[in-house]
């Protein structure tokens, strides 16, 4: 199974992602956004998105074979970032988007403390509730199938793993 998690910044998706990827013994598709970042000097622009989105297909892509994986965000958190930044989506991403199939998203819902990042740009929690709300509504836009992520700790993992198992029956 592929599975993707996302939502806004700050709401758990990496720790999330890795407790996944061990519990069903899976592989773990690396947010590719934090790597690319962390090595670009200066600031991002709205090409940079772009190669992003690729980078993480690719990633995909070479993980796919086996059964399945788990990946720390996906193109869907690319386009929505766009959205929220330059108002507008490449159509690349897009592409990408549609060429890349995954069979279960988990919403995590931005319920956890802020943790400051030099990576982060939202902090603010209507900002985050806001880019929860774009995740919804497009999700449903494209008819995809997902599960609304909740709680802290162990609670939190324990939800995903149940929405997991009841999906994949």
């Amino acid at each position: 199974m592929k599975i993707a998690v996302i939502g806004p910044e700050s709401s758990g998706k990496s720790k999330l992602s890795e407790q996944i990827s061990v519990k069903l013994g899976i592989p773990l598709v690396k947010e590719y956004a934090r790597e690319y970042l962390e090595n670009l000097d200066g600031e991002y622009g709205e090409n940079d998105l772009t190669k992003i989105a690729k980078g993480q297909y690719l990633a995909c892509m070479r993980t796919e074979k086996g059964d399945g994986f788990i990946s720390d965000t996906e193109l869907l958190s690319i386009k929505i970032w766009s959205k929220e930044k330059y108002q507008k989506v490449d159509q690349d991403i897009l592409y990408l988007m549609d060429e890349l199939t995954i069979d279960l998203y988990l919403l995590c819902y931005p319920d956890l403390p802020w943790e400051s990042d030099p990576l982060r740009e939202s902090p603010l929690l209507q900002d985050r509730m806001r880019q929860f709300s774009w995740f919804v509504k497009e999700l449903n836009k494209m008819n995809k199938p997902y599960r609304v992520i909740r709680g802290e700790g162990p609670a939190r993992l324990d939800l995903a793993m149940k929405e997991i198992r009841s999906f994949s029956l």
